[in-house]
């Protein structure tokens, strides 16, 4: 699949993880020339069936965890990595994932 890299900031730092998805959106050509139909929003199922799987955090160098490939989890407070700062990236997560 292709790779997506998602900037996440954190306002609140509470341990844990992120799971993302994405669905296909495709719009079709309408009945006129220059018309184009815009397809309704996703469905939750389409999301749950579309999950990402989680490359590497590009920050703080953690990679997949074998029996939940799709996480993507915070870095500890502790890291020497995490400086928050609300401004940037820096202060939060860089994550690649896989489509």
């Amino acid at each position: 699949g292709d790779a997506v890299v998602l900037d996440v900031t954190l306002t609140a730092h509470h341990g844990g993880h992120f799971v993302f998805s994405a669905c296909p959106i495709v719009a079709v050509a309408g009945e006129e020339d220059d018309e184009i139909e815009i397809p309704p929003p996703p469905s939750q199922e389409c999301f749950d069936r579309h999950r990402l799987m989680f490359v590497r955090d590009l920050l703080h160098g953690a990679n997949p965890d074998p029996d939940h490939p799709e996480r993507a989890y915070i870095a500890p407070v502790d890291d020497p990595g995490y400086v928050p700062n609300y401004g940037s990236s820096a202060g939060g997560m860089y994550y690649s994932f896989e489509m």
